[in-house]
Formats: C-alpha cells, structure tokens, sequence
C-alpha cells in the first residue's frame, strides 16, 4: 500500500509540475495608499509549486484626489471593485485581494493559505489562448477555445516601479505586481469579421487591444478569465505573453 501511495504521489507532483493549476488574484490597489505596498509585495513574491498564480493588480482612481494622482489608475477599475461589491458584497477598500472571484480580504498574510483553498476547491478546465501580434499595427488579438459564457482579457505589465512624491507613500519607491493595462470583454465576433454568431452558439471568444506606446511589450501578458456572471467565481484561466520570445 505504502509503494502504491508513492507511486500515485509522485504522478501527482509529476501532473501538476507538467499542468500547473491556474489561480487568479485580483489585487484592487492605490500608490496613494500607504497600506497597499505589502499588499503587492506579498503577490508579486507569491510562488506556490504545482500552480500558475496569475495576478491583476487593478489601481484604483478614486485615492487620486488625496495628493498623489496614480499614474497606472483608471475609472474601469474603480468600476470593477464598484460592481464586485454590487453583486457579491465584497466591499470597497484598497488593498483587497480577491482570490478567483470567490473570496475578498485585505491582508497579504493570508494570501498563499487562500490560494491554495482555491486550487483545491474547483477543477478547471484547459483553457486554450493563442495570441497573434501585429507589430506595425501595435495590435494583439487574443482568442480562446473551448469555453462558454463570459470571458474578460486583459493587458497586464510586468516590472512597473513608481517613485511617488507625494501622498500616503511619499519618498517611496514602489514596485508592482502585474499591473492591468487595459482589459475588455470578449466577443465570439472572429476579428477578421464575416457573420458574428451568438454567444450561447460558440465556445470562442477574441479580443483586440491596441497597445500604448509607452508599454513595454516584453513585459506583456494577456490573461483570460472566464467567470460565472459579471463578477463570479473564476472557472477557467490562462495567460500568454505577447512577446513570442518569451512563450
């Protein structure tokens, strides 16, 4: 029994190290928010064997009056955390942490324990994303397979610092986690147009983004999430880089 048990222990080790389990964590923050820092630091260093953590650091604009304008916020993410509270009561405060749209909190320290709650709790199905860039254009497009129902796509950067001069964290230098550029729903609408079938018909959906040229593209990722509903439970996941190099 024991061999038997090691045996089956080592194939999971093998499966996971082969497939990791994607967790998405969504990180509701603010430069202007001295309690937000380790928030980010805690995700940005977070690495658990056997799982893809994929972290969406959304910077809130409304600290952006309290003296230090945010350069990476946006309304669209206010928004978000506005509608997550609307329909899930998760509540509106920087830092909060949201764990595959399941559970909400604001401590970093309990961040690796719910993570892997939610790797345990729901198996996910492979969520296949390819990501086309046409670089003249700066466009990426980004498609998926084999999922129904709504998907979000985001832009997200990598190796984003700050050094903010005023407000709650003035004087300090700050370095973030994956930080969203831009995101936007997707559509079972082929980017190369034709006929547009209806959601409920297709288990594709695409995306274009036009990409700023102040991004660094080979810092980029595009992440897809599927959910139940507008702000639901994640039930698939996946991440791409859109420099090729690096996929």
């Amino acid at each position: 029994m024991r061999r038997t048990v090691t045996v089956l222990s080592a194939l999971l080790t093998l499966a996971l190290a082969q497939s990791p389990t994607p967790v998405v964590v969504e990180l509701f923050s603010s430069e202007g928010c001295s309690s937000c820092p380790q928030a980010e630091r805690a995700l940005a260093a977070l690495q658990v064997p056997g799982l893809e953590v994929i972290a969406l650091e959304r910077h809130v604009d409304y600290w952006n009056q309290l003296g230090w304008v945010d350069p990476f916020s946006s309304s669209a993410a206010s928004r978000a955390q506005q509608r997550g509270d609307q329909l899930r009561g998760f509540g509106v405060y920087t830092p909060q942490l949201i764990v595959d749209g399941r559970v909400a909190f604001s401590s970093g320290r309990r961040l690796e324990a719910e993570v892997v709650t939610a790797a345990e709790r729901v198996p996910r199905p492979a969520l296949s994303m390819s990501v086309a860039v046409q670089a003249s254009a700066r466009t990426v497009t980004a498609r998926v397979e084999g999922v129904s129902g709504r998907v979000e796509f985001f832009v997200v950067e990598a190796g984003l610092v700050s050094q903010v001069r005023r407000g709650e964290n003035a004087g300090e230098t700050l370095a973030h986690a994956p930080v969203v550029r831009s995101s936007v729903l997707g559509s079972p609408c082929d980017e190369a147009g034709g006929v547009c079938p209806l959601p409920s018909s297709t288990t594709r959906r695409v995306a274009t983004f036009t990409l700023d040229p102040s991004w660094n593209v080979e810092h980029l990722s595009v992440v897809a999430v599927a959910r139940e509903g507008e702000a639901g439970p994640v039930t698939a996941a996946a991440r791409r880089s859109v420099d090729p190099r690096a996929r």
